[in-house]
């Protein structure tokens, strides 16, 4: 295959190139930023999603088979129009150039779980329930993909949900770093149902919907995720992975306590830790499809324990000053 991947240089993306360039298949990574990996290097163009005749050019040059489109702005805290302008603009430019150059290529067109929720997601892909601006300008999104001018394309549309594992951009330094230091306490004793979803498995996932038969894939919707699981399952493995231990669990009325104290805490013009927002956060539930689809095409998963340990691994070799 000859993939073409917008936004390679991203935590997703980082993952889906060593898997693809393991196998042998060529790879061309569009993103404003060097790849995470020196190894990628030479599989990077510079081309920024939102420039519609650089995309087109690199299209074109490259001739792709398949494309997978991941390059985003993908903050809650982006502006309106930086949001609009990569996350639907750069999607209308990536279909327009593969109309123009590239029309027998399969596309994986990457939106978010976010469309959705949090909450539990529609069965009906096209209604949407969106709490923010990145979740709507995802929405609209997969709207301009399903327009009648790409309808012969070969798209098909994957909406990733809490993705985990190396590369994660945050995670290192926030959430696992704080299980490993034994500063998270997790809220209650209720389950929390999430759907998350380990890397190296989203990989595997987008591969079996590059290769699928076109008439199983075509113009569909899948989310990218693991099954839905108790965020406390997941979060516990780590804590036992890092410190040994099971993760503590604290009451939620002493939790609410401390929220409210980091909220006055802010009001008073001072950096808290730990909020109200945070503690809703903690205990929204976000829940996805797993898709059936799956067992059909003979999908196997990496067990949580294994993804774990693979992670940890990771962890202790790229930051061993917080993992040692």
């Amino acid at each position: 295959m000859r993939v073409l991947v917008t936004g390679g240089s991203g935590f997703i993306g980082t993952n889906l190139l060593t898997f693809l360039l393991s196998r042998g298949d060529h790879v061309l990574n569009l993103d404003v930023v060097a790849p995470l990996e020196i190894s990628h290097a030479p599989h990077w163009q510079k081309v920024d999603i939102c420039d519609r005749a650089g995309v087109a050019v690199a299209v074109r040059d490259f001739g792709p088979t398949h494309i997978v489109h991941l390059a985003a702005v993908a903050t809650f805290e982006s502006t309106k129009e930086k949001l609009y302008a990569a996350n639907l603009g750069g999607t209308v430019n990536l279909l327009d150039a593969a109309l123009a150059h590239a029309p027998a290529a399969r596309i994986l067109v990457t939106s978010t779980q976010y469309v959705n929720g949090p909450g539990a997601a529609y069965d009906d892909d096209r209604k949407f329930h969106t709490v923010n601006e990145y979740g709507q300008s995802k929405a609209d999104a997969e709207a301009a993909t399903r327009d009648d001018k790409y309808a012969t394309l070969c798209w098909i549309i994957t909406r990733p949900t809490n993705i985990w594992g190396a590369f994660h951009p945050r995670f290192p330094t926030e959430i696992w770093k704080y299980i490993r230091q034994g500063f998270y306490m997790h809220p209650g004793h209720a389950p929390i149902i999430r759907a998350y979803g380990y890397v190296g498995n989203v990989v595997k996932q987008m591969a079996i919907l590059l290769e699928a038969p076109a008439a199983r894939v075509f113009h569909r919707v899948f989310y990218l995720t693991d099954p839905n699981i108790d965020s406390y399952e997941l979060l516990n493995a780590f804590s036992v992975k890092l410190r040994g231990r099971a993760l503590p669990r604290l009451p939620f009325p002493l939790l609410k306590m401390l929220a409210l104290a980091g909220d006055a805490t802010t009001a008073l013009g001072f950096k808290a830790p730990f909020r109200s927002d945070r503690l809703h956060r903690m205990r929204t539930e976000h829940t996805a499809r797993f898709e059936s689809l799956w067992s059909e095409f003979g999908y196997q998963s990496i067990s949580l324990p294994e993804a774990v340990d693979e992670t940890v691994d990771w962890l202790r070799n790229r930051y061993p000053e917080f993992y040692h």
